[in-house]
């Protein structure tokens, strides 16, 4: 179990550490090939589709416009962000704040929103030059990894690491453990149980 973490730990630390002094505009094309790749329609109706079928919640129209619209959502949110270099100056203080990634996060995601929670977690952590390990709930395991295929699709396209997104494929209660232990910084979204964990 921690071996099985780790490797995809040192997978996802080797990718982060490819893209950790991109420029920003390098970035920003990253960022716009994963979302493009998330809202495209026949990519949004599938993970939509997917997600009814396994986890057995939801409607599939309204799977469909959330997951579209968080995706559009979180890409005008980050249009024009700056994320690399210094992103502040207090000359009054004499501070200057860089922006610096902080390497592997983990990334647990709800059974209620199966995909687009991906697009929603992913796409800031992209821009913001990290790599991401998503542990899904066990329901929604085949819905999280064809998103994070359709991810990984955008990031091929424009010369970044695949491995910048990853995902436990067979998702347990102990490895989300074990991931939660191993990472630089823990992103829980769902009900208070999981977040409680998270804290923990």
């Amino acid at each position: 179990m921690e071996q099985t973490i780790r490797k995809l730990i040192d997978r996802a630390r080797a990718a982060q550490e490819e893209i950790e002094f991109w420029p920003q505009e390098k970035v920003d094309e990253m960022v716009a090939a994963v979302g493009w790749q998330l809202y495209q329609q026949p990519h949004a109706e599938a993970c939509a589709q997917l997600a009814i079928q396994e986890t057995r919640m939801g409607v599939y129209e309204d799977k469909l416009l959330k997951h579209m619209k968080k995706t559009l959502g979180v890409l005008r949110d980050l249009h024009g962000l700056q994320t690399v270099g210094v992103i502040e100056r207090d000359e009054v203080k004499g501070l200057i704040k860089i922006a610096k990634p902080v390497g592997v996060i983990g990334a647990l995601t709800p059974v209620t929103n199966a995909s687009s929670t991906l697009a929603a977690n992913g796409l800031p952590m992209l821009k913001t030059r990290n790599a991401v390990i998503f542990s899904p709930h066990p329901k929604a395991k085949e819905t999280c990894e064809l998103t994070c295929n359709f991810m990984r699709d955008g990031l091929r396209q424009v010369g970044a690491p695949e491995d910048l997104v990853l995902n436990i494929q067979e998702p347990s209660i102990p490895l989300t453990q074990e991931l939660m232990k191993q990472v630089d910084l823990v992103v829980a979204t769902g009900g208070g149980a999981m977040v409680q964990a998270a804290y923990s």
